[in-house]
């Protein structure tokens, strides 16, 4: 048994602690807390685990607190991670996640985690220099609205580059392009079900420079691999 195979044995034990199966609601949060991370370094998902048999393509709508095109480009980034798709209802907050069920769950907490931290940054963005000195001159939503563009973009580009590694890794360990076949299949379910709807991507928009850069500096600091225990801001993103 190679490296990888211990460490998707290691996912299974800790996706296998559900409520369902006796495990506290405590305990089993924290089990999916470690299978994600594991899961996010090492660039594996439900399909490579080969128990997506009893697991069905599904969809799952969630929420996010702003409506926000900066955002629901970040949750798409963080949607290709973990070989899902994603919509938005034009004019509501709501964006759509298409994909395996364990991918959607990895998807959605990886969103959190994200989102809080964008929260946190926001929070300390607002008692800078900078921002008081922007607001000045611009309205306060504009300049928000520039920072989290400048953090979303940069945290997307973090994800990107991290999907690239470890899907280079995970294929010269194993010698397969299960990653690869598996974004395929979750691509042609989603074009079969949705054939009116384009893929979702994310490019930065213009923007107030000064609040941009200032987003961009405050994502190249913050990891995307925090536990969301770790934040300690109440009011989250993602609801």
């Amino acid at each position: 048994m190679n490296d990888i195979d211990k460490i998707k044995g290691r996912i299974k034990a800790l996706l296998s602690r559900t409520v369902d199966r006796g495990a506290s609601e405590n305990e089993a949060k924290i089990a999916l807390e470690k299978a994600t991370k594991l899961m996010t370094e090492y660039q594996i998902t439900q399909h490579d685990l080969k128990t997506y048999s009893d697991d069905k393509i599904e969809e799952k709508t969630i929420e996010i607190s702003r409506q926000s095109v900066y955002m629901r480009g970040l949750l798409a980034s963080i949607c290709a991670c973990f070989d899902c798709e994603s919509y938005y209802t034009s004019g509501t907050k709501k964006v759509t996640i298409f994909g395996y069920k364990t991918d959607i769950d990895m998807t959605e907490y990886m969103a959190e985690v994200a989102f809080t931290a964008l929260e946190n940054e926001i929070n300390k963005y607002k008692r800078s220099e900078d921002f008081e000195c922007l607001i000045m001159y611009h309205a306060p939503r504009t300049v928000i609205n520039g920072f989290i563009n400048g953090f979303c973009y940069r945290i997307g580009q973090k994800i990107k580059e991290l999907v690239a590694k470890k899907t280079q890794e995970i294929e010269t360990a194993t010698g397969t392009s299960l990653i690869c076949l598996k974004n395929q299949m979750i691509k042609k379910s989603f074009e079969a079900q949705h054939p009116n709807l384009g893929h979702s991507n994310y490019t930065p928009a213009p923007s107030l420079k000064s609040a941009f850069e200032a987003g961009v500096e405050s994502a190249r600091n913050t990891s995307i691999n925090r536990g969301i225990g770790q934040n300690t801001v109440q009011t989250k993103l993602l609801k």
